[in-house]
């Protein structure tokens, strides 16, 4: 019987090492939420539904806030079932009480959180500029540039973050 157990949590592993880079990124960042709450809290002010790619994700980043104070089955109750699997996967997983450097875990994966969502809306921007004619709306078209390059610059800078962390 626990041979079988074992062989579950190692298909389960393999599963998640399976997963694209930010839907792991996206799945930490949702288990600290929900088991670190009181270290979380600076961070989550941070951050929008928009960080999250799945509906059952952004479902669980809504309630993940009152998980901390919330008894959790009450929780799951209101939840649709995969962000209700997703929430018990996630919140009985590692806690990380025992990671000695946990500011620089969080630091870590909110910054990739972000450098994700970037990557996300630089690719929405430049598909959008490939699209117009400049001459149609040259403003316009300036404004959209604008914004890219600034986009593309918080996302050179929280790469340099990430890098000197490391």
């Amino acid at each position: 019987r626990s041979g079988g157990r074992a062989a579950a949590e190692d298909g389960e592993r393999d599963r998640v090492r399976r997963l694209p880079g930010h839907v792991k990124v996206e799945r930490e960042a949702l288990q600290l939420l929900l088991t670190q709450a009181g270290q979380t809290a600076t961070y989550r002010a941070d951050l929008e539904e928009d960080h999250f790619t799945s509906g059952a994700r952004r479902e669980l980043f809504r309630v993940s806030s009152e998980a901390a104070q919330a008894n959790a089955s009450a929780l799951v109750e209101n939840l649709s079932p995969e962000a209700a699997a997703l929430f018990a996967e996630l919140s009985v997983g590692e806690d990380g009480a025992a990671d000695e450097d946990m500011p620089a875990r969080l630091r870590q994966v909110f910054v990739r959180l972000r450098v994700f969502r970037l990557e996300r809306d630089i690719k929405s921007q430049r598909a959008t500029l490939q699209d117009m004619n400049p001459l149609d709306d040259p403003k316009l078209h300036d404004e959209l540039f604008t914004k890219l390059v600034t986009l593309e610059a918080e996302r050179r800078d929280l790469l340099r973050q990430l890098a000197g962390a490391a």
